[in-house]
């Protein structure tokens, strides 16, 4: 991620789902550091952002972040992907997130 942010490239939503699909599990700080690069530089979440980020959280970030990316994504990207959402939600842990679905 580091590299990413620091490289001469212009990083896009698909180096960022990368990097957050490598956090895993384990890393919801770091998860929530790489969403804040991708807003610094302007670059929307998309429906995997979502789903790596909330799958990624194990219940240690505030959902306001989750809320604040579901709310920039696409009404019909949304209802698309409502199975897979509903199960990185409830992966989660935090099931209040799981009412906008």
């Amino acid at each position: 991620y580091d590299r990413l942010v620091d490289s001469s490239t212009s990083p896009d939503i698909v180096s960022f789902n990368t990097a957050l699909g490598a956090c895993g599990k384990t890393n919801g700080a770091k998860s929530f550091e790489i969403y804040e690069s991708m807003k610094k530089l302007r670059i929307k979440p998309d429906i995997l952002t979502l789903k790596a980020v909330a799958s990624n959280r194990s219940g240690k970030l505030d959902s306001s972040m989750l809320i604040e990316m579901y709310e920039t994504i696409p009404k019909e990207d949304i209802e698309r992907n409502s199975g897979e959402l509903f199960k990185a939600f409830s992966k989660s842990g935090d099931w209040t997130l799981l009412v906008f679905l």
